[in-house]
């Protein structure tokens, strides 16, 4: 079935992207209080998915609780996105977009590309992928560009979780080359229809959450936040 882009539904899908330390589980927390004080409705979510058995096992497969061959990781990324975004259940992003409800999600199809691209050579997890921009746009995506050693001392320091996928700083470099070439190069026609702002992850927390939510301010037709 086709979807209609969610800019065409009274919620709005917002996606924030990032190597881990980035800040985005930070940035989305801080951001609640804005959506309560405005009397937005709005479900947060992340990726692998906390509310079925897909997503479950990809996270103890991240934390090292299982042991399965990292080449499964690709699909089983794939299987849990799709179920979470198409799920008529109460968790799904299109059936929450449609009930009027914003959906604020840490991580969505190109984090797949920027992790499993590392392992699987990038064009395989898009062509695996691009499912996801056919049937559903953010309408907007925040890019928390943090350097290197930034998120590397974050990790280590305990403010972000530390798992499977970030213990390798060569590791973390070529995923975050990844995102670089899709998010920040004007030359990459895969990423002509979406609407990406980055930020700087490593200004203040505060500054980051008010340059954050004017840019969802800028995609709202909301009468509440003219005041």
């Amino acid at each position: 079935m086709l979807v209609e882009n969610s800019s065409n539904q009274d919620g709005k899908f917002i996606v924030f992207e990032g190597i881990d330390g980035c800040g985005k589980s930070t940035q989305i927390e801080a951001l609640k209080k804005y959506f309560d004080e405005y009397n937005l409705s709005f479900i947060i979510g992340e990726e692998p998915s906390n509310e079925r058995e897909i997503g479950k096992f990809i996270r103890d497969f991240l934390h090292g609780d299982i042991d399965v061959p990292i080449q499964t990781l690709g699909p089983l990324m794939v299987a849990d996105r799709i179920d979470h975004t198409f799920s008529p259940n109460d968790y799904g992003i299109i059936q929450n977009l449609r009930k009027g409800n914003s959906y604020l999600s840490s991580r969505w199809y190109l984090s797949t590309i920027a992790y499993e691209g590392v392992d699987y050579g990038v064009d395989y997890v898009r062509n695996m992928n691009q499912i996801f921009p056919d049937k559903l746009h953010a309408d907007l995506t925040i890019y928390l560009d943090i350097p290197i050693d930034v998120a590397i001392n974050r990790l280590h320091s305990g403010k972000e979780e530390m798992d499977l996928m970030e213990r390798e700083t060569d590791r973390l470099k070529k995923i975050k080359a990844i995102y670089d070439d899709y998010i920040l190069n004007p030359e990459n026609p895969f990423m002509e229809s979406e609407h990406i702002v980055v930020v700087d992850g490593t200004l203040p927390e505060k500054e980051i959450t008010s340059t954050i939510f004017g840019e969802i301010v800028k995609i709202m037709d909301d009468s509440r936040l003219k005041r």
